[in-house]
């Protein structure tokens, strides 16, 4: 059972139906992983806390700095410096001292992915380079767990929902990571609200896999122009090629 302050703080999203009382204590049982404490992260993170998420975990090696300012709105001018996985919580605890917070303040590697993502119910990816994206991708799929993925580039977007063997994986669509280039040595523009828009839709999504309702992004990519103001949902097929979980998976 919820308790009296748990009840009027959730209230406004109590009332929805598909939520009620027992929609929040199972928001409250769960625990998410969100891989990346940047401009996707901040939203993402604060957004799960508001909702009600009981136990998060935040992966993040970096610390902070005055350029991530514009998009990465949990993290201060006097952060600088800081662990961004400190920097984070120590705000997101302040506003939900109930929330359970895991840090983990590492790079993400085929060495420790296994045991961190192990013990969470649900995988959110706000990393901003494809090898990580690929590797979470690989790691979610063995793990059978939950993954929600988004990428931003200036006024663009993207959101999906990857539920292992219920539908496409990122490797589907995207079979081998590209060579890189040249270009990929700068970092692309990025507004922060558009790191807003689309994480605050992992968020949603987020919800109603955990609780099963509505319909997630699963087999659907939603690519969103916020600076001409359209919005798209792209259908998806399973590749039955693919090497992650493809009928010939070479995984």
């Amino acid at each position: 059972m919820l308790e009296s302050d748990d009840f009027i703080r959730y209230k406004r999203q109590i009332l929805f139906g598909e939520i009620g009382e027992s929609g929040q204590q199972t928001l409250r049982n769960s625990k998410v992983l969100v891989i990346g404490a940047g401009g996707l992260g901040s939203p993402v993170l604060y957004y799960l806390t508001a909702v009600g998420i009981g136990t998060i975990g935040v992966v993040d090696a970096d610390v902070v700095e005055l350029s991530n300012l514009n998009r990465q709105f949990l993290h201060f001018e006097a952060d600088i410096g800081m662990e961004k996985t400190k920097s984070a919580a120590s705000k997101l605890k302040a506003f939900s001292p109930k929330t359970i917070f895991h840090e983990h303040p590492v790079k993400l590697d085929h060495k420790n992915i296994d045991t961190i993502i192990e013990s969470y119910d649900l995988i959110v990816d706000c990393v901003d380079n494809l090898e990580t994206r690929y590797l979470v991708n690989q790691a979610c799929y063995l793990h059978k767990k939950p993954l929600i993925e988004a990428g931003i580039m200036g006024f663009d977007g993207f959101v999906m929902s990857i539920i292992p063997d219920k539908g496409p994986c990122y490797q589907c669509f995207n079979p081998q990571m590209p060579p890189k280039t040249p270009a990929q040595a700068t970092p692309p523009p990025v507004v922060g609200a558009t790191a807003g828009i689309a994480g605050s839709m992992q968020v949603i999504e987020a919800v109603k896999i955990l609780l099963g309702i509505g319909q997630p992004l699963t087999s659907r990519l939603l690519v969103f122009d916020a600076f001409y103001v359209e919005f798209s949902l792209i259908e998806l097929a399973k590749n039955e090629l693919c090497p992650i979980c493809g009928s010939k998976k070479t995984l």
